[in-house]
C-alpha cells in the first residue's frame, strides 16, 4: 500500500535533529518522556503511548519555536533561517522522504 501524500512529522526523526547526545541518550519514547517530563509516560498501551508522544512533539515544537520555527512550511522548507543548525538539517527529512517515513 503506498504511503499516503499527506506531510509526515516523525517525533524520532525530529527527536534526532533536535536534541544533541549530550542531552538524551537515545531517541526512544521513553527516554524522551523523561526528558520532556511528560506526565504520561509510554507503557507499550495506545493511549498512554500516544499521549507520552504527544507531549513529546510539543517538548519538541518548543525547542524549534525558540528557534524561529513555527509553521510547517518554515520546517520543511530548505532555508530554514534558524538558529539551532537541526532546524535547518530537518528540512532534509520532513518532506517524506526516507527519515520521514514510520520506522524509519
Amino acid at each position: 500500500m503506498p504511503w499516503p501524500a499527506f506531510p509526515v512529522l516523525d517525533t524520532v526523526t525530529l527527536a534526532r535533529l533536535v536534541l544533541g547526545a549530550a542531552e538524551v541518550p537515545d531517541c526512544k519514547l521513553r527516554t524522551l518522556a523523561g526528558f520532556f517530563e511528560a506526565r504520561t509516560l509510554p507503557c507499550h498501551r495506545a493511549l498512554p503511548d500516544a499521549m507520552a508522544t504527544a507531549e513529546v512533539l510539543q517538548g519538541l515544537l518548543r525547542r524549534l519555536a525558540g528557534a524561529g520555527v513555527s509553521t510547517l512550511a518554515e520546517l520543511t522548507a530548505p532555508d530554514v533561517p534558524s538558529e539551532h543548525p537541526a532546524a535547518a538539517g530537518l528540512a532534509r527529512h520532513a518532506d517524506g522522504g526516507p527519515a520521514g517515513q514510520p520506522g524509519a
